[in-house]
């Protein structure tokens, strides 16, 4: 039986030994129950270049977590394009390199 890890969110401040910097894109809030526009949307997001993973920040909006900085511009742009909105900024914070390797391991499928 797997034994249970809790989850360690992206963080901002010090890098510590253990993790990798990745970069985020701010989205709006998701819904509490996604509808079929959101669902579509999220299967979209998880297929772009170096995608790891999302934040919730509520109520402030939903940070979409990248690997690199190009791949964060490349996103950001991409969902400006669909005409969704999304934040100007780019900022990097920190997480543990399990989460990055696990997320390539699920590309690579």
């Amino acid at each position: 039986m797997k034994k249970y890890e809790p989850w360690q969110p992206p963080r901002f401040g010090e890098k510590l030994s253990n993790e990798v910097t990745v970069y985020t894109v701010a989205i709006g809030n998701v819904p509490m129950i996604p509808n079929k526009k959101v669902k579509e949307f999220f299967r979209w997001v998880e297929s772009l270049d170096g995608f790891v993973g999302i934040r919730p920040e509520y109520p402030r909006g939903t940070l979409l977590l990248f690997e690199t900085e190009n791949d964060a511009k490349g996103a950001r742009n991409l969902i400006r394009a669909k005409g969704e909105k999304v934040g100007n900024n780019i900022c990097e914070c920190f997480i543990d390199k399990k989460y990055v390797d696990a997320a390539k391991e699920r590309r690579n499928k």
